[in-house]
């Protein structure tokens, strides 16, 4: 199966500049910011990619729970229509990486959620 290029969204069309909950205090401290968002259409895949240059001060816990916060308060209650049938795949990296590209030198966490009753519920890959 041959799938089609990933696309760039604009992460200004999914939330209004403004708009969303403050990070959690570790995100604000480590300097969480969103790299990019992708799209895939089939299945219907939306990635996003945060970096953390301070992701080496988290556990591995601490790391999970900050992406699972991030789903939970930063895209889930922004997403509308078919992007709320899309698997969201969250990433977390402490440095950007260009998608697709084994960096093992670099500390990355991934994590997939679907919505359901417009919850983020964990799934595993």
């Amino acid at each position: 199966m041959v799938r089609p290029p990933l696309r760039p969204i604009l992460f200004s069309l999914l939330v209004p500049l403004g708009a969303g909950p403050a990070l959690s205090q570790e995100a604000a401290e480590e300097g969480l910011y969103l790299q990019e968002v992708l799209r895939e259409e089939e299945p219907p895949i939306l990635r996003y990619r945060y970096v953390m240059p301070g992701l080496d001060k988290l556990d591995t816990q601490q790391a999970l729970d900050e992406i699972a916060r991030i789903c939970t308060e930063d895209v889930a209650p922004f997403l509308k229509g078919a992007d709320r049938e899309a698997q969201i795949v969250i990433s977390l990296s402490e440095a950007q990486t260009p998608f697709g590209e084994h960096a093992p030198a670099i500390r990355q966490h991934f994590d997939a959620f679907r919505l359901e009753n417009d919850r983020c519920i964990w799934e595993m890959f």
